[in-house]
């Protein structure tokens, strides 16, 4: 176990449901895990009708080759990859459903 499976892991938030080591119940097929990388989490999260899904993960890869793996399956599906400092700069960050 590496140093950043070691992190102490946030409790989960009332509605939401922490899976580990595997992606949460409803991740979209044209996302999958990173190939050669690890799932550490998953986590769904409803709130205010809203589902939330999201994943942490390991690997050796660069962070650049990791972001170019999800940004073309994603564009493939129609939304719009940001980097963080542009949706930091971005006052709405908003995408349709995912299927």
């Amino acid at each position: 176990m590496d140093r950043r499976e070691q992190r102490a892991k946030p409790l989960a938030q009332p509605g939401e449901k922490v899976t580990s080591g595997a992606l949460p119940v409803g991740w979209p097929d044209y996302l999958p895990a990173y190939p050669g990388g690890k799932v550490l989490e998953g986590r769904e999260l409803h709130s205010a009708g809203v589902t939330t899904l999201s994943a942490v993960q390991s690997s050796a890869d660069q962070a650049q080759k990791i972001a170019d793996f999800y940004s073309l399956r994603a564009s493939n599906y129609g939304y719009k990859v940001l980097t963080s400092s542009q949706a930091q700069a971005s006052s709405s960050v908003r995408s349709s459903g995912l299927r």
